[in-house]
């Protein structure tokens, strides 16, 4: 696994844990996601989140590991008074939606007022996702809302694993730009 380099600063800490929600509509692809972050593979015939499911991504670094714990919290409208309890103790946050359906797009604008609600701002990538199907939001309109919200923004396909590394990367750097704070 490839060891990343992190500035001066982290060169006396050896674990750095950073919990990482992943927040978004339902069927939007945040477990197929956080599986692909994992290393673990894809599958089509994954299953809605029930509350929430967590996941761990460490990242070799100069000296010891950067820990990310995933909380891929379910995106149905059912589960969302469970959100708040899952968002406390937040270091940043990943907003998922799905390129091909315009509707999760916007629904993007009430998960960030329930994840503001519960941690206030804390920093975060937009991700908009399963770009290898049909294209219905333009990545210049969801580039500009994450400019915006002083969000990152990254495109990815969960189903053939493009744009995951860069969303690695992201976070990452989000991280460390956290811990200089």
């Amino acid at each position: 696994m490839e060891k990343h380099f992190l500035p001066q600063l982290f060169r006396t800490r050896l674990y750095m844990r950073f919990k990482v929600p992943f927040c978004g509509p339902g069927g939007v692809g945040k477990t197929s996601l956080a599986k692909r972050l994992i290393g673990e593979g894809f599958s089509p015939k994954e299953r809605i989140t029930v509350g929430v499911t967590h996941f761990v991504k460490k990242v070799p670094v100069e000296n010891g590991d950067l820990t990310f714990t995933i909380w891929d919290i379910g995106g149905e409208e059912r589960f969302r008074f469970l959100a708040p309890l899952f968002l406390r103790g937040a270091r940043m946050v990943v907003y998922v939606f799905d390129v091909s359906r315009y509707e999760t797009f916007v629904e993007i604008d009430e998960w960030r007022r329930v994840v503001e609600d519960a941690v206030g701002r804390v920093p975060g990538i937009l991700v908009g996702n399963k770009i290898d199907g049909v294209r219905v939001v333009d990545s210049g309109e969801a580039e500009g809302y994450a400019k915006t919200h002083g969000l990152e923004y990254v495109e990815t396909s969960a189903s053939t694993g493009v744009g995951v590394d860069k969303l690695l990367e992201k976070m990452i750097q989000l991280s460390i730009n956290a811990e200089k704070g």
